[in-house]
């Protein structure tokens, strides 16, 4: 019987309304920033003669977004970098100022097309303060040897900045502890504590692309969020812009893992070299009164929401086996394909119902070049303990940073390939190393062998491994499993024939690698033996009297079950005794079954009567095997009459016999 299990969370529910921000070409909203200040007298004669506030932060016109000012109230001055709000002879003990703005934001690129070189030869004059140690972005010896380690061996910038990015995003805690909320700190001190808030993640960040000479700026504004931490949707983030020879300032939010580009969901409000920097600047010029300058709050009202965004990647999910028993481990593997023409990054998350563990993780940030394919693999293992009358289906799902799903399914049954948690890491170190080597695909290999073999005995694979590419292979090695053997050359379009002779010590499926590699090539396969035993009937619990009256009826019983796998097959019983033939034929025997017979004391003619059991029974290959027992059962006493009738009864079946045998 099936048994098809769903995943913990539906597919469907991966795109809710809130969430399609996230996924969405545009967003047309209204942004409302505002706040209040408090003016606080300290003596009968306070009296306050100018105040004035400057906003520096509010939705900017970029190439990802386009922004309109609508209103500010009070009416307010725009000096270039801020608007300015201005009162004359204050008698309030509150001001109130809001700015309104119109903002069109974009999903879009600032696509990276070509590989740009890393170390970057020479950086522009007007981009080094980009590289400059400030305040909150200081650069120590521990921020430079981190940096340096994650970049080291990569000619390719883009590698390298998604290095430091994805180190940040899966090293450092998101934590809104009070400390870190209410005084920003510096990037030395978020990797002392592995833990900080958008800006200090983005601090650091920041710190270590400009420890390698990359240029790199702290971008302010608003973002979209639904997590539980926040009260609100809408709210004040940070996160950088990187810059790129030939391509420009690329932006990377390392807290929501957005590298390369950012949701339509964040609106830009100002970029700088450092993150310290106020929203507002407050002056007053009065007698007796301070001024309390309350929170900026930020009202957002999405107005329209744009189309989804088609998808940047293809994938294809596929295990190492289709069927498993009961506890193995298998390897989920995800075939990706850049459909894009410039770097793509994303996150994959992998769903699985709960009888499934996830032995390495759950998710990955990857980037692919232009067009380029990749393939992951995902450590799991299915539950032990499952009921054995089911065939279970479980359903695995990939979902990417732009929330499409790809979905695959294997099956566990009691009976099947076994993977050891050491056998399944030999396989994924061979894959991965597979993946590396340039021409593992240009190695074709078909084996002949047989399927099934009796444990102990030996079983021989014929291989043909053929060169179907166009570059000539030195220096092959081949082992099926720990049996290895050379190969000098095979050169194009020539095959080669490998021969092994491998036996198994225990019952089962059981999967069998044989893998090819050289300096140039990986290649493994999988194979699986079923290995048996002959099968082996066993005749216990035979119940009987040990003697009977002849007038009194009686019970024989008997149980013939297996101590094999293997099912015995085409199954013969004969009971005899005396004269007498009683038997039974079965198939196939896969469990205890009982006999029964209910005889007459009458149907016995001997003091002493031999009873008799033969089972015969095959393999189903023409193999015929045979089990036998015998008893005996004593006539209790008979009397004088019981012994004639005894004598009559024998001397009637002779004669029975006799006419069967003689009359046509």
């Amino acid at each position: 019987m099936y048994l098809l299990f769903t995943l913990l969370a539906s597919f469907a529910a991966f795109a809710q309304v809130g969430d399609d921000l996230f996924y969405v070409s545009g967003i047309d909203m209204g942004v409302d920033l505002h706040s209040i200040i408090r003016l606080e007298k300290t003596s009968k004669r306070s009296a306050v003669e100018k105040v004035t506030a400057e906003l520096m932060y509010y939705p900017a016109d970029t190439w990802r977004q386009n922004s309109r000012i609508v209103t500010t109230l009070p009416p307010a001055e725009f000096t270039g970098d801020s608007y300015k709000f201005s009162w004359d002879d204050v008698e309030e003990d509150s001001l109130y100022y809001k700015l309104s703005a119109e903002v069109e934001s974009f999903n879009r690129y600032r696509p990276v097309t070509m590989k740009t070189d890393f170390p970057i030869p020479e950086v522009e004059p007007e981009l080094e303060e980009y590289l400059q140690i400030t305040e909150k972005i200081d650069i120590d010896e521990d921020i430079i040897e981190l940096a340096s380690s994650l970049a080291e061996g990569e000619d390719d910038l883009f590698s390298v900045v998604f290095n430091l990015a994805q180190w940040t995003n899966s090293e450092i805690e998101y934590d809104l502890n009070t400390f870190t909320a209410q005084a920003s700190q510096k990037a030395s001190w978020v990797l002392d504590n592995r833990q900080g808030v958008c800006d200090e993640i983005t601090n650091l960040f920041i710190a270590m692309c400009r420890s390698l000479g990359i240029p790199a700026k702290f971008v302010s504004g608003i973002s979209y969020t639904n997590s539980d931490l926040f009260d609100e949707d809408w709210g004040l983030h940070g996160w950088a812009e990187v810059y790129f020879p030939g391509t420009g300032w690329v932006p990377y939010d390392v807290t929501y893992g957005e590298f390369g580009y950012i949701d339509a969901g964040h609106i830009k409000f100002k970029d700088s070299v450092d993150s310290d920097k106020s929203a507002t600047k407050f002056t007053w010029k009065s007698y007796d009164t301070d001024l309390v300058a309350e929170k900026l709050e930020i009202d957002v009202s999405v107005k329209k929401v744009g189309a989804h965004l088609p998808e940047n990647i293809d994938a294809q999910v596929s295990f190492l086996n289709t069927d498993v028993m009961f506890g193995s481990h298998n390897l989920i593997e995800v075939h990706i394909r850049n459909l894009k023409s410039q770097y793509i990054t994303t996150e994959l998350v992998l769903t699985y119902p709960r009888e499934i563990t996830i032995l390495n993780q759950d998710r990955k940030q990857i980037f692919l070049r232009p067009k380029e394919e990749k393939t992951l693999y995902f450590i799991v293992k299915v539950a032990d303990g499952l009921n054995p009358d089911y065939i279970y289906t479980f359903p695995t799902a990939i979902t990417t940073s732009f929330n499409s799903t790809f979905v695959g399914s294997f099956n566990a049954k009691s009976t099947g390939a076994g993977f050891s948690y050491d056998k399944i890491m030999q396989l994924y170190d061979q894959k991965k190393d597979e993946e590396t080597k340039v021409y593992s695909k240009n190695i074709d290999v078909v084996c002949d062998f047989e399927k099934k073999v009796l444990v102990g005995n030996s079983i021989r694979f014929e291989c043909i491994l053929k060169n179907t590419g166009n570059v000539n292979l030195k220096d092959l090695q081949a082992c099926l499993e720990e049996k290895c053997t050379g190969i000098d050359a095979l050169l194009i379009s020539q095959s080669s024939l490998l021969e092994f002779v491998y036996s198994f010590d225990s019952l089962g499926i059981k999967p069998v690698s044989l893998s090819i590699r050289s300096d140039d090539i990986a290649h493994t396969d999988i194979f699986e033996i079923e290995v048996i035993d002959q099968p082996k009937l066993v005749l216990s619990e035979i119940i009987h009297p040990d003697a009977v009256k002849y007038d009194e009826p009686f019970d024989i019983s008997f149980d013939l079950g297996k101590e094999s796998v293997a099912s015995p097959k085409d199954i013969t019983i004969e009971f005899t005794f005396n004269q007498n033939l009683y038997n039974w034929f079965l198939d196939e025997l896969n469990s205890k079954k009982t006999f029964r017979l209910e005889l007459e004391g009458g149907q016995i003619y001997n003091i002493e009567n031999e009873f008799r059991i033969l089972i015969t029974y095959s393999d189903g290959s023409g193999n015929s095997f045979t089990e036998e027992e015998k008893f005996s059962i004593l006539m209790d006493n008979p009397t004088t009459i019981e012994r004639i009738k005894m004598f009559l009864n024998k001397l009637g079946q002779r004669l029975e016999r006799f006419l069967e045998k003689n009359i046509v």
